[in-house]
């Protein structure tokens, strides 16, 4: 079976509303932290104000208590599968910002604008991505702002991170939802400078972001999930390098380099390279793609095995992800505006079957 992934021009579309949602919390132990901040990011979902403008915006679509439960239930499955105990608060965004991109696409439907779409549905626009955002946020105890600008139609937030507050935009970290296994990170914790020059201005809300060391975080360069095991994390950047990175003190190394590059029309936003590729640990394994085939390897980078080749109609491999107990990947003859054919790789084989 063949299942195409139909895609679009992404569009922002202005919304004649404007309003300032600050998350704040007092001082405590953690678990009164995390309690606040759920029950907060709860309120900017059901508070009636919320509900009563979205409303006459024809934006809100009120949820039924199995809807609330199914969102609810969402946003902790999430924590559980990305959260780990020892995670700082900028690798606990971090990590909830990956699991919002790769599991969430940029469409409309009637629950775009609400956390409810992002989260359950995994379809949104910009403020869906937020609130969805928010929500999670709150599962893991970081005090969140939804923002929402007037000038460009757009919304993102503001997440407090050890002290600081920073802009987190998953809507723009996920401007190629049509390959699987991507997830951009220039979007992923920047102060309110930073943000100006990458075109987030007029929002609505009187939290300012001061940045801080997570600025210069090398999870920026990345273009895959960023994958944490014990004292190290993963990821794949722009130059085509499998890193490990050092969770305390950042020292990187480069454990694979994908030696095929994808064709030059595959670019970002700005025309810069933006790579296919996917990277997930099963097994305890890294699996990632080249444009023809899927490898796997230890993780300090020995043991390199071939799991999959493509031929030569086939066409390129735009990325893998996992899901469930399979690894997709995806494959296209010509990866603009052309859709795409998801064939699952057998974790203990070399054959694809479809998906």
């Amino acid at each position: 079976m063949v299942t195409t992934l139909p895609f679009g021009d992404r569009k922002l579309f202005p919304i004649a509303a404007k309003r300032g949602m600050l998350a704040e919390n007092g001082r405590g132990d953690a678990r009164m932290k995390r309690a606040a901040s759920l029950l907060l990011a709860l309120a900017l979902l059901s508070s009636g104000a919320l509900a009563a403008q979205d409303e006459a915006l024809g934006l809100y679509t009120p949820l039924d208590e199995g809807q609330q439960a199914a969102l609810e239930q969402a946003a902790a499955s999430a924590a559980a599968e990305v959260l780990l105990p020892d995670m700082t608060d900028g690798e606990k965004a971090l990590a909830l910002h990956d699991w919002l991109v790769l599991s969430c696409r940029y469409n409309l439907t009637p629950y775009q604008d609400m956390a409810y779409g992002a989260l359950v549905r995994h379809e949104a626009i910009c403020r869906g991505y937020a609130r969805g955002f928010s929500f999670l946020a709150g599962q893991a105890g970081l005090p969140c702002v939804y923002t929402y600008s007037a000038a460009l139609g757009h919304a993102w937030t503001l997440t407090e991170l050890d002290g600081s507050y920073y802009g987190i935009d998953p809507t723009w970290d996920d401007d190629h939802y049509e390959r699987i296994g991507f997830v951009n990170h220039r979007h992923c914790m920047f102060s309110a400078e930073t943000g100006r020059a990458q075109n987030h201005y007029g929002e609505d809300t009187s939290v300012t972001a001061g940045g801080g060391p997570y600025e210069a975080a090398p999870w920026h360069d990345a273009v895959t999930r960023v994958i944490f095991d014990g004292p190290y994390m993963y990821f794949i950047n722009r130059s085509l390098r499998l890193i490990r990175c050092e969770r305390e003190g950042w020292e990187c190394r480069t454990l694979y380099t994908i030696s095929e590059g994808w064709p030059g029309f595959f670019e970002d936003y700005d025309g810069s390279a933006a790579p296919a590729a996917g990277l997930e640990a099963i097994g305890g394994r890294l699996w990632l793609n080249t444009p023809f085939s899927v490898v796997s390897l230890a993780p300090d980078g020995t043991d390199v095995q071939t799991e999959y080749s493509a031929g030569g109609a086939d066409g390129y491999i735009c990325g893998i992800v996992r899901r469930g107990g399979k690894l997709v990947c995806s494959l296209s003859v010509s990866m603009r505006n052309a859709g795409y054919e998801l064939r699952t790789v057998r974790l203990c084989g070399k054959q694809p079957r479809p998906a």
